[in-house]
């Protein structure tokens, strides 16, 4: 392999097989039809390629779904600290039994 010269390969600019695919895909657009419609009707197409119709999605969800909010800030009650409580293994066996006796006695027979 020669040092620092291209030897073989696909030429610089060819486009790949995904690449022709969607230039074709987009020859083929109604005009005036805006792109989040496009990327929409592509999604839609149960015709078009599995793989292509995820990317549409993605690409068009920003567009049509707001992002869920990051909580930054927990606290606790009235915006205190969270509180802890030291439990032993012997009482939280404890509380486990009875939350679950008293699911047991109010559970429909």
């Amino acid at each position: 392999m020669a040092k620092g010269t291209k030897t073989g390969g696909r030429i610089k600019g060819t486009p790949n097989k995904r690449t022709q695919e969607i230039q074709s895909i987009l020859a083929e657009k109604p005009d005036g039809e805006m792109p989040k419609d496009f990327l929409l009707r592509m999604m839609r197409d149960k015709a078009q390629d599995h793989r292509l119709r995820v990317q549409c999605a993605q690409a068009v969800a920003p567009y049509c779904h707001s992002k869920m909010p990051q909580i930054t800030e927990m606290s606790g009650k009235d915006g205190g600290p969270i509180e802890t409580k030291d439990v032993s293994v012997r009482d939280a066996a404890r509380s486990v039994m009875e939350l679950l006796r008293e699911a047991q006695e109010g559970a429909p027979r």
